[in-house]
């Protein structure tokens, strides 16, 4: 079986007193061809990446855990992809705690596997998926223009 990423929106949400930014990631996958993989043996990994105003050097965040390993909440739709969102969340007051105050959200990588395969992967912006490593290229489609865009 194949699971291809078919969209990444993202929406940042205004400060507040629970934290200093927080942004919602939605991504919809969709199981390509008639089996459908048991939703337990799926799982979308999310990492989150800041970057140093004063470097310019790209970074997994340190604002929260670094990946967020999403389930799929039930079975697969008969009908169009399954969305799943993960979130970035800046504790409030963290970045001037940490001496972080420089950094800001850059960007995230979205990787889905199947029975621990990794079945597709998609990065904003793209280029973080050349500064992060996998174990598998299923970005050559991303490249070639068959993945999400």
């Amino acid at each position: 079986h194949r699971i291809k990423i078919v969209a990444m929106t993202q929406m940042r949400f205004p400060e507040s007193g629970d934290y200093d930014e927080m942004r919602v990631v939605r991504i919809e996958i969709e199981s390509i061809g008639p089996e459908r993989p048991d939703p337990a043996s799926v799982r979308v990994e999310v990492s989150f990446f800041d970057r140093d105003g004063a470097t310019g050097v790209v970074a997994l965040t340190r604002a929260m855990t670094p990946r967020s390993v999403v389930r799929l909440p039930g079975p697969w739709p008969n009908d169009g992809p399954h969305a799943v969102t993960a979130a970035y969340v800046v504790p409030p007051g963290f970045r001037a705690r940490s001496g972080g105050a420089a950094q800001q959200f850059h960007g995230y990588v979205v990787r889905v596997f199947a029975d621990d395969v990794l079945q597709d992967e998609a990065a904003r912006p793209t280029d973080l998926l050349r500064q992060t490593t996998s174990k598998a290229a299923p970005a050559a489609a991303v490249a070639a223009g068959r993945g999400p865009r």
